[in-house]
């Protein structure tokens, strides 16, 4: 199985650079792309020319910002368009993965439980869980009082 990754970059060149290194020290055959998402700084033209030799890193700088939604599916299209890739991870540029041989340790563990989607457990520094879950259901009336 092939893993990939996209990464959506914005003006935080060093965050992402560190980013781009762990993942290429954890999963160095792994294609990578980078969208910067209208910068307009120049960092993704720097994070491009970084990476210029690299056989696994693709920078795509985008004139305008599309949005978190719309540049990362930018980066998903080049995947399927381009790799013949099992797995699509889109993951914020502050991650750092420093597990050695990540990539195929998620495609086994997708390939063992059948899974199509998976999440992260977002642990913090400190060692609390940070998850983005629902740990209650809401009413009805709440959810019209939002709307």
């Amino acid at each position: 199985m092939t893993t990939a990754f996209v990464i959506l970059h914005y003006r935080t060149l060093d965050v992402t650079l560190s980013c781009l290194e762990t993942l290429l020290e954890s999963s160095p055959d792994s294609p990578i792309v980078v969208v910067d998402n209208g910068s307009g700084d120049g960092s993704g033209e720097e994070v491009r020319s970084r990476y210029a030799g690299s056989k696994n890193v693709t920078v795509i700088v985008n004139d305008q910002n599309l949005g978190f939604a719309k540049g990362n599916n930018v980066g998903y299209k080049y995947v399927k368009e381009h790799f013949d890739a099992d797995c699509v991870v889109v993951m914020n540029n502050d991650v750092l993965i420093s597990q050695k041989g990540f990539a195929e340790i998620l495609s086994s563990y997708m390939t063992e439980n059948n899974l199509e989607v998976c999440g992260p457990d977002i642990i913090t520094p400190e060692g609390r869980h940070q998850n983005p879950l629902l740990r209650r259901q809401f009413s009805t009336f709440r959810i019209f009082k939002w709307l």
